[in-house]
């Protein structure tokens, strides 16, 4: 409770006023307040709420709000420096100089139902455009697209398709002679190929040269390939006698390619060969010489 006692005490040719205020009070509350000319230094609001405020020309210096929210704040002309956005959404922005440096993660999307086709433009120094990527797809424009595979070599590159590194194969000769009398086939010695590790399916095109040498009577000699130990693609006829007892023949060299679906993983490439009497009776002897197998992956 707030009490005043006023006394008026004359003293020769002037008056005296005194203002006493009783020292003990309640808490309070000051519902209008007017303080003009004076300065408030040092003020202390507790448990109370600035529903309307108003500060002209003035700077605050240092603001603590602690576990508040402004629901509805306007700068102008001002510029945040630094700024930390929690939880928010930015439901319309300008922002200018923006650069993707400070960008990471995420989707970017380029047009759509609601903003058309979306356009992504790449340029040199010269402001040229070398890419773009657009709803027709990526045009390259005096520049090269350079595409690795999981082993972190160039598939592609600015010259076009590195075929080394893409048609992958493998050969092998074989010089010595091989004979047989067998009617059935038989595995031709020295004579295989590893393929590499093939990620998937892959056709492969496989080649093989051999040159007949020496036959007996009316026989002749049948050559086929092998994928694993398994017969695959036609046989063919290596050579073949000329209708008499004993012949030695060196007939040209005969070659077959195919191509075959290999399965994904490493294969063995082989031949087989075996002796057909073409009718005849007796034990027929065939034998060859120089020859050559080989491979090609037509992918990976």
């Amino acid at each position: 409770m707030l009490r005043s006692e006023n006394a008026l005490t004359e003293r020769g040719d002037s008056l005296t006023a005194t203002l006493t205020f009783d020292s003990t009070y309640e808490r309070g509350i000051i519902n209008t307040t007017q303080v003009r000319g004076a300065a408030i230094k040092t003020a202390k609001i507790d448990d109370a709420a600035i529903t309307t405020a108003k500060i002209g020309t003035a700077q605050i210096t240092t603001a603590l709000i602690n576990d508040a929210a402004i629901t509805t704040a306007k700068i102008g002309t001002a510029q945040i420096t630094t700024a930390l956005i929690g939880s928010a959404q930015v439901t319309s922005a300008k922002i200018n100089d923006f650069s993707f440096n400070q960008g990471t993660g995420g989707t970017l999307t380029l047009g759509g139902t609601l903003n058309g086709n979306g356009v992504l433009s790449v340029k040199n120094s010269s402001g040229a455009e070398v890419v773009a990527l657009n709803k027709d797809g990526i045009t390259v424009t005096n520049g090269s697209i350079t595409i690795q595979n999981s082993l972190g070599t160039n598939i592609i590159d600015s010259n076009g398709i590195v075929s080394t590194n893409v048609f992958i194969g493998s050969q092998v000769t074989k010089t010595s002679s091989q004979t047989t009398t067998n009617t059935s086939f038989e595995a031709v010695s020295s004579f295989n190929i590893t393929t590499g590790s093939f990620s998937r399916s892959t056709n492969i095109l496989l080649s093989c040269t051999m040159t007949g040498m020496h036959y007996d009577a009316d026989g002749m000699l049948v050559g086929r390939l092998t994928y694993n130990g398994t017969q695959i693609g036609p046989s063919f006829v290596i050579g073949r006698g000329m209708n008499s007892t004993t012949q030695y023949v060196l007939d040209s060299s005969v070659g077959l390619s195919y191509m075959y679906l290999a399965p994904q993983g490493v294969g063995t490439i082989g031949a087989v060969i075996r002796q057909n009497n073409n009718g005849g009776t007796g034990e027929v002897t065939a034998s060859f010489l120089n020859s050559i197998l080989n491979y090609i992956s037509l992918g990976a």
